[in-house]
């Protein structure tokens, strides 16, 4: 569906994955770049040896803060974090900016067309998402390392009570799952997936989902930027 060129590209999802306790600060400095709220998850980190600095997590709490906003409160935003948290350096996390293909329940805004098929095809990352059920996050990992991963980090999806659900990006996160979320370049994107449909048996019935988001902005993860 063609969008408005005057919308297109307006709003983008950020996430900004910093050490456990220090989600306030993230949205703190964004809240300063003109973006309210924002959403905090916490998360575990995972990686494959020193060498991979920014994924480099040892298993570390972590917290993942969303933030939905204009694209251009985004970019603004960006090299404010990184100067925060100076994410090129070893354990001090990351960050990845995703284009919105639609958005409704902004304000006045009730649909938009914000992101052309050619356009996310140019994008060079991409954002592997994996749920699966609790205790299966690190064999995700395993798996997505074999087919040339860097690492990545799990965030569980547990409700405030034991027959509750939790969204994330309007999907229904059953209690008892897991998801992974690993960052890699467009080229090494489908042979992760192949390994991850490949050994976690995805096709099979509660196995699992995997989805890939094309990813616009990222900083932190060595060898990506």
């Amino acid at each position: 569906m063609p969008g408005d060129p005057s919308l297109f590209s307006e709003y983008s999802v950020l996430t900004v994955v910093v050490d456990s306790g220090l989600g306030s600060r993230v949205l703190k400095a964004a809240k300063g770049c003109g973006i309210n709220g924002g959403t905090v998850i916490p998360a575990r980190g995972f990686s494959g040896g020193a060498i991979l600095k920014a994924l480099d997590l040892d298993e570390r709490n972590m917290e993942a803060v969303i933030l939905l906003a204009e694209k251009k409160l985004l970019m603004c935003a960006i090299p404010k974090l990184d100067e925060m948290f100076r994410f090129e350096k070893p354990h001090h996390g990351y960050a990845f900016c995703v284009p919105v293909i639609s958005l409704f329940g902004i304000h006045s805004q009730t649909k938009t067309c914000l992101c052309e098929s050619e356009r996310i095809e140019k994008m060079k990352y991409r954002a592997i998402f994996t749920i699966v059920d609790r205790g299966n996050g690190e064999a995700v990992i395993d798996s997505a390392k074999t087919a040339g991963a860097r690492g990545g980090t799990i965030f569980p999806g547990r409700g405030s009570g034991i027959h509750e659900t939790e969204k994330l990006f309007s999907m229904e996160i059953e209690p008892e799952k897991e998801v992974v979320l690993i960052i890699s370049d467009a080229d090494t994107a489908p042979g992760i997936v192949d390994a991850l449909r490949r050994d976690l048996k995805i096709e099979d019935p509660g196995k699992g989902i995997i989805f890939v988001q094309p990813v616009d902005q990222i900083v932190g993860v060595v060898g990506l930027e």
